[in-house]
């Protein structure tokens, strides 16, 4: 599996995440997860309307709906991130312990865990 490169995502979907992905598309990324991980809950962002209602029929087909919001906007306007050790510096002083910044070839993974008082 894919997954067991990064054991800390891998974990942490598995304990149900949440997942956001942006771009979603018509979900083959994002189906294939939420059906891997059942406990899995996630929020898939398209901005193509015609794109989004083919994610939706996608998602009641392989029946993770319950787990699934679907929101159709466009995510061009997320800011970038920052370096790694500025996300990481910032992260930690927002509350979060366990950064894990790891680059791939096709972005970057941001993993935290929020420590609430």
């Amino acid at each position: 599996m894919a997954y067991d490169a990064v054991p800390a995502y891998r974990d942490r979907l598995a304990a149900g995440g949440p997942l956001l992905d942006l771009g979603s598309g018509i979900g083959g990324a994002l189906l294939t997860t939420l059906t891997m991980f059942p406990e899995l809950r996630a929020v898939g962002v398209e901005r193509a309307e015609d794109v989004v209602k083919e994610l939706r029929e996608r998602a009641e087909a392989a029946a993770v709906t319950s787990r699934l919001e679907i929101r159709c906007a466009d995510s061009r306007g997320v800011p970038p991130v920052r370096t790694a050790e500025e996300l990481t510096a910032e992260l930690r002083d927002g509350g979060f312990e366990d950064v894990q910044v790891t680059t791939t070839p096709i972005g970057r993974l941001v993993l935290g865990r929020r420590v609430l008082d």
